[in-house]
């Protein structure tokens, strides 16, 4: 009798419904975004530390200095100066994804604003089907928008626990 009492009461969280996604997830590229702008980047290439501080700010493009700067901070005392305008709004994009730490990236304008395109086209794609793995695992839309935007930091920075996992089967 006690079990009938507390069976059925299991309320899954958004972790759960995104680690059901993300096994469901067919996509073919999962490789975390620093790992994949590194892959992807050509031409001459510098390896920048993206701080974790944020907001992350790029000016404009109107002004006549600070081009190719981007800020990071409310106050704006860190800062990564770059090669090339591309660069810098690269770095910034990445940073506003939450990718941290050293990174390699185009240091040519032509190359840094090409791997941009090719980044935002490989987000848009996995958005997509992110949003509707999301959809398909609750009909709450305030969990959907919980399971979708874990479901797009593991897309963008890692799955935690999947990095342990694959070194455990190279020990092997």
């Amino acid at each position: 009798m006690e079990d009938r009492r507390t069976g059925g009461s299991t309320r899954f969280v958004a972790a759960d419904h995104a680690a059901d996604a993300w096994d469901a997830l067919d996509l073919t590229d999962l490789a975390p975004l620093a790992e994949w702008v590194k892959a992807n980047a050509t031409g001459d290439c510098e390896v920048v530390n993206i701080p974790s501080e944020r907001p992350v700010h790029l000016s404009d493009g109107a002004a006549l200095y600070d081009n190719e700067t981007v800020y990071f901070g409310k106050a704006h005392r860190l800062h990564i100066v770059c090669h090339s305008r591309g660069e810098a709004e690269l770095v910034a994009r990445m940073a506003t994804l939450g990718v941290s730490g050293d990174t390699c990236v185009p240091m040519k304008n032509q190359d840094a604003m090409k791997l941009s395109q090719a980044l935002n086209s490989r987000l848009e794609k996995a958005a997509a089907r992110l949003s509707e793995l999301a959809a398909s695992r609750s009909g709450d839309s305030d969990m959907q928008e919980q399971v979708f935007n874990l479901l797009q930091r593991w897309y963008v920075l890692g799955k935690p626990g999947v990095a342990d996992e694959k070194n455990r089967d190279d020990a092997d």
